[in-house]
């Protein structure tokens, strides 16, 4: 879950996709990862990437949340 905050934020992006499927199949995870989403500090991001950041996170919660 480090990768969420990468400092590359490509990979901070796949990582955040991929959690809904983690979630999925390791449901004793879910509580940890939808905390970590929560938390996730974006403004480590140049502004231009903030707002992909931010939409994966709320898309990631949204599906994690339908499970």
């Amino acid at each position: 879950m480090k990768h969420i905050e990468d400092v590359k934020p490509i990979t901070a992006r796949q990582c955040i996709k991929l959690l809904p499927m983690i979630a999925k199949n390791k449901p004793e995870l879910k509580d940890d990862i939808i905390s970590a989403l929560k938390k996730a500090d974006i403004s480590i991001y140049a502004d231009s990437m903030q707002s992909l950041v931010y939409r994966d996170i709320q898309n990631s919660l949204a599906e994690i949340e339908k499970q």
